[in-house]
């Protein structure tokens, strides 16, 4: 276990910023008061998956095309998708998740597990992920977003990330590229955001 205090103490990183490497062990970007945490979902609905998608693993599944799940969706398992994935939020995800394309979640959707893709991650306004997320292009972060937990630091990597705080992340980020902490989150943003995630 490292001791090093300078690791265990807030980093905290303003609107305006950029980085490259950000060892810590919590890192506060563009600090200011968290968004309102959406309201769960009352009542999530298991997910089934596609038909032509095969056993993977223990408890997860292969998806050998393009995935898109609705809104309010409880997905028990882990995926791997051979193509672009989105989930509308709210909802939750109970395992990895791997995409040979971009992964978009949207808002509210917490993650219990790791995120990887071999191109651009995207998440939405209060995501939580409590594992790392790797990007092999950009990175996304929406205000609201936090990453791993105080007791369970995590990394997280992309050649790009965008970060439009407030966010928390519990461990360390790598920008290989860049990265830049972006000021304010107008509805003009959020529309670009989207319409960018959508291409």
């Amino acid at each position: 276990m490292n001791t090093d205090p300078l690791l265990w103490r807030v980093l905290n990183v303003p609107a305006g910023a950029h980085f490259a490497s950000l060892p810590s062990n919590h890192i506060v970007f563009a600090d200011g008061p968290m968004p309102a945490a959406l309201p769960p979902a009352a009542r999530l609905m298991r997910w089934q998956p596609p038909v032509g998608a095969r056993p993977w693993g223990l408890r997860g599944w292969y998806i050998g095309q393009h995935l898109d799940i609705a809104e309010r969706q409880l997905v028990p398992c882990a995926l791997v998708v051979r193509g672009r994935m989105s989930m509308q939020g709210p909802g939750r995800i109970e395992g990895d998740v791997r995409a040979r394309g971009r992964l978009r979640l949207g808002a509210g959707i917490r993650v219990q597990g790791n995120l990887f893709s071999e191109q651009d991650i995207w998440l939405g306004e209060g995501c939580q992920v409590s594992g790392l997320v790797r990007a092999e292009g950009r990175l996304h972060l929406a205000p609201g977003v936090v990453i791993g937990q105080p007791e369970r630091p995590v990394s997280v990597s992309a050649d790009v990330i965008d970060v439009h705080g407030p966010v928390h992340l519990h461990g360390s980020i790598e920008a290989r590229l860049q990265g830049s902490v972006l000021p304010g989150w107008s509805t003009a943003v959020q529309a670009a955001s989207a319409q960018d995630a959508a291409a």
